[in-house]
């Protein structure tokens, strides 16, 4: 069997007959009736079950009858039509002659799923009366040309494939370049080259063919999610412009594999991953926030930070407990902190230090604001006190 790109009846007609009724082929080769069939061919059959041949238009109300010979030619609907007496008969301009241009079956039946319709997600300013053809072929050919998988495929009135990179002149005079340098523009679609891009009135994003998605591998088990959007739960506060998306299935994109049912998250801009270091990589300015982490409300140097610690239960902008002046802009005692920022700029550093904390998050990125380490003991074995920050400073 073959997998077509659409329902062979959804996209035939048999006017000589429009009470016949209409069988699918999904088979590579066979034969109805002692007549060769074709796949993802559309076969029509009388009341009595008899095959219909479609190419001959049976006189209607009008008088319109049309001969029996097969000069195919692609109607401005799409459709093929056994002559232009039928195209007309069915009240529809000649297009161009021939069959109407269409993508071949998928070869193997190896078919990908696609995050988006492909025509819905390109254009073709070289020609925006052209006709898209969506691929979902994982390798093919479209006359003599490779088609890749979720590739948008233009033809013209003609059927002909058109080089949508090449800008024809505009009311404006824009035209382009033939040379294929591809840029990804601010709309997300990609472009033969700057000059394109800036012809469409759009921003380069990169340099490059706009990142595509990835996709699950044909015939790979797709998986139940007992979480209905894990992308909800998560955050990226590290990459404010992050994106979000989550796989039924197990999948791999640019060589890395990724986890079904998970917050799976990427940079837009360029199509890279982000781990949960990029997602978290928090700035070290201090801007107090208090949230609840452990059934208590704490204060943490800023909302990323936050974050960092799961903490979704933000009770206001400023630390928890009551300040006043300059103690308000800095962390004080167990007030958390980042290990790695300036001292200066998460701990009083008069009395406290950044440092990591038993039991602390596995990754080591916060600590808390605690009293300096305790002095040592001089060479002549004189001790110094201990410090006592802990109970007798202020808090």
């Amino acid at each position: 069997m073959v997998q077509c790109f659409a329902d062979p009846c959804s996209v035939s007609s048999c006017p000589a007959d429009p009470g016949a009724r209409c069988l699918a082929s999904y088979c590579s080769e066979g034969t109805f009736q002692g007549e060769p069939v074709g796949p993802c061919e559309a076969v029509y059959v009388d009341l009595r079950g008899n095959r219909v041949n479609c190419s001959v238009q049976s006189p209607d109300e009008d008088g319109c009858a049309c001969p029996l010979n097969y000069d195919p030619v692609c109607g401005a609907d799409g459709k093929t039509y056994g002559n232009a007496c039928e195209a007309s008969c069915s009240k529809q301009e000649v297009a161009y002659q021939g069959e109407c241009a269409s993508l071949p079956s998928c070869p193997d039946n190896e078919m990908v799923q696609c995050f988006a319709d492909p025509c819905s997600v390109s254009s073709c300013p070289a020609d925006p009366s052209a006709r898209c053809l969506a691929s979902y072929c994982s390798e093919g050919t479209f006359q003599g040309e490779p088609v890749g998988p979720c590739e948008a495929v233009y033809v013209d009135l003609r059927g002909n494939r058109v080089n949508c990179s090449v800008q024809s002149p505009d009311e404006d005079g824009c035209a382009c370049p033939l040379n294929y340098d591809p840029v990804c523009g601010a709309d997300g679609k990609t472009y033969g080259n700057a000059c394109e891009a800036s012809c469409s009135k759009q921003e380069v994003a990169y340099q490059g063919e706009c990142a595509s998605l990835p996709s699950c591998a044909p015939g790979s088990p797709r998986f139940m999610c007992t979480r209905q959007s894990p992308c909800n739960e998560a955050t990226c506060p590290g990459v404010p412009g992050a994106k979000c998306i989550t796989m039924p299935c197990d999948s791999v994109y640019r060589g890395i594999k990724l986890p079904p049912c998970s917050a799976i998250w990427y940079d837009p801009t360029t199509g890279d991953l982000l781990n949960s270091t990029e997602c978290f990589n928090c700035p070290s300015t201090y801007q107090p926030v208090c949230g609840r982490f452990n059934r208590t409300y704490e204060t943490f140097p800023n909302r990323c930070a936050a974050s960092r610690l799961g903490v979704t239960d933000i009770k206001k902008d400023g630390k928890c407990q009551r300040c006043n002046g300059l103690e308000c802009t800095i962390g004080k005692m167990k007030d958390w902190c980042i290990l790695g920022g300036p001292n200066e700029t998460q701990c009083w550093s008069k009395k406290y230090q950044c440092q990591p904390i038993v039991g602390g998050p596995a990754d080591a990125y916060l600590g808390r604001c605690l009293p300096f380490p305790n002095t040592t003991s001089t060479s002549s074995g004189r001790r110094f006190r201990r410090h006592m920050l802990a109970s007798q400073e202020e808090v």
